[in-house]
């Protein structure tokens, strides 16, 4: 029965995919509409992926506070204020190092 695969499908997100997949070439044979088996095989896909990454944090003190959004402008890195910390940072540690051997050692 081609209806009760949809629930086998909470195996894993990619094996779902393959198995929605080659339902999908013989969906004009079902008795349902192309709409409704559609809807339904998104529902499966979800399912799957849920299933999968609650198994992934299980037990752990995992919680999601915030969907996750996308921003209006691209995040881009800020090359000049990296090259300057880079800089500054390379000048300390060098500073750091050329005293650290300038002050003589004492020994007990």
């Amino acid at each position: 029965n081609q209806s009760s695969d949809l629930t086998i499908l909470a195996l894993a997100p990619g094996q779902a995919a393959r198995r929605l997949a080659a339902l999908a070439e013989t969906v004009d044979t079902l008795v349902f509409p192309r709409a409704t088996f559609d809807s339904l095989a998104a529902d499966a896909l979800k399912d799957a992926w849920r299933s999968t990454i609650q198994r992934v944090i299980g037990g752990s003190m995992v919680h999601v506070i915030d969907r996750p959004s996308v921003t209006a402008r691209p995040v881009r890195p800020h090359k000049p204020l990296i090259v300057i910390l880079a800089t500054a940072l390379g000048f300390l540690a060098g500073a750091t190092i050329a005293v650290a051997r300038a002050v003589p050692r004492r020994h007990a």
